[in-house]
């Protein structure tokens, strides 16, 4: 799984996402009599932290992906690089990128379990106009965001960062003051909201990083799954084009400088 985030404010776009695929495995025992066998499990059991999740388009349409991590035993990253040099064009506008992925990754057999970010400008003439869509892959579905007021959206290992941000119920028993029978109570803890609407760019930034990097220490801590980890990638997009904030870049490890 993984961590992805997109960012979306009237200076423009803020895309990130992590850099850790999570590899499982499974055992196969046949059972004495031939007729079944034992099933054993190994999660985690091998990690990367090179994945590439956040793309960049030849028409600046930024692209993140989570869920499933490979098709046919392949990593997905090599799969949505050959779709962007294949289907998306300069010219091709952001508001086709949705259908074609959707088209693209469900003729795969089986289909694969993969949620998309699709985020970019939409221009006519000299306007230009914020787009940001989900993409569920499984479900057949495209979700366009309103990007009428500012705000974001994030999909993958979410439940650390919606612990933080969302209000929580804490639940205790109680009597009825009616009947006097016990009953269960809830007490709201209320989260003090987030100011989307006045967050700039750089603050888009920011917490796109908060937000990764929380998950990530936050996983470090628990008896869990890392799921989410590595360097974090930051595309922009603005509507003159797009650039790279932060990105990971491949080398040669071990090499000193002369």
């Amino acid at each position: 799984m993984s961590l992805i985030i997109t960012i979306h404010v009237e200076e423009g776009i803020v895309m990130a996402s992590d850099s850790r695929t999570t590899f499982n495995t499974q055992d196969f025992s046949p059972l004495p009599d031939g007729k079944g066998a034992i099933i054993t499990k190994y999660q985690g059991v091998h990690y990367s932290d090179t994945t590439y999740k956040t793309f960049l388009a030849p028409n600046s349409t930024g692209i993140s992906t989570c869920g499933a991590a490979a098709i046919n035993g392949k990593p997905l990253t090599g799969y949505v690089e050959k779709f962007i040099h294949n289907s998306i064009q300069k010219d091709t506008d952001i508001c086709d990128v949705p259908a074609l992925l959707l088209a693209h990754f469900r003729s795969y057999v089986p289909i694969p379990d993969i949620v998309f970010q699709v985020a970019g400008y939409s221009k006519t003439g000299t306007t230009s106009v914020q787009k940001v869509y989900r993409v569920f892959v499984m479900a057949n579905r495209i979700d366009e965001l309103d990007t009428s007021s500012q705000g974001a959206a994030w999909n993958g290992e979410t439940e650390i960062l919606s612990r933080i941000i969302n209000s929580l119920w804490t639940q205790k028993k109680g009597k009825d003051q009616k009947t006097g029978e016990e009953i269960v109570l809830y007490d709201e803890l209320k989260a003090p909201p987030i100011p989307w609407n006045f967050f700039s760019l750089q603050d888009g930034i920011d917490f796109a990083t908060y937000a990764i990097n929380t998950t990530i220490e936050t996983m470090r801590f628990q008896e869990r799954l890392k799921t989410v980890g590595g360097p974090i990638d930051i595309l922009i997009i603005k509507p003159d084009g797009a650039f790279w904030a932060s990105h990971k870049t491949l080398h040669v490890r071990g090499k000193g400088k002369r």
